[in-house]
């Protein structure tokens, strides 16, 4: 599937292309497959998580009362000003909630990195992976692992501590 998309002349990368070019952001169409700079993985996940953020803020924002937003209106609030005063606020939790579980779940899969980076870039993920299957370096990827699995309690315990301590003291 991703190869069909993101390939130079599949469907994605064509309608992207076109686009850069037609704004002279770019010259000429830039590969998405196996790119130096990663360009294919950011749009590969940004593709499958997308839509998880978007049902994971669909409910908060549903619950927010029109009138609030029709009261700032009438007070002559415009549209950005409405979402940064009303809108930003009452959802920040689930902001902070979607981006924690975006980032975790980016840093579980492997996949996307692996299948649309090939060699590089290189994520830790895929370097674990390859360690395993490929070069039977257990060691690198054992070490590799717990650095992972570290990084990922510690932004874990950051966001709990951060989200408990806020919701705690907006119940008092």
């Amino acid at each position: 599937m991703w190869w069909t998309l993101l390939f130079p002349r599949g469907y994605v990368s064509t309608v992207i292309n076109g686009i850069l070019m037609s704004l002279g952001v770019i010259e000429r169409p830039i590969t998405m497959v196996n790119d130096p700079n990663g360009i294919g993985i950011l749009f590969g996940e940004v593709w499958i998580r997308f839509v998880i953020a978007v049902m994971m803020f669909y409910g908060p924002i549903s619950m927010i009362p029109k009138d609030l937003a029709d009261a700032a209106r009438s007070l002559g609030a415009s549209t950005w000003e409405v979402v940064k005063k009303v809108y930003i606020p009452m959802t920040k939790y689930s902001i902070i909630a979607t981006s924690a579980i975006i980032l975790l779940a980016t840093m579980a899969g492997v996949s996307i990195p692996l299948v649309l980076g090939g060699s590089w870039p290189q994520f830790l993920n895929v370097m674990i992976y390859l360690d395993v299957t490929k070069t039977f370096n257990y060691l690198m990827a054992y070490v590799s692992g717990v650095f992972y699995l570290l990084s990922s309690v510690i932004l874990g315990y950051i966001f709990f501590r951060f989200t408990t301590r806020r919701v705690i003291i907006q119940v008092r």
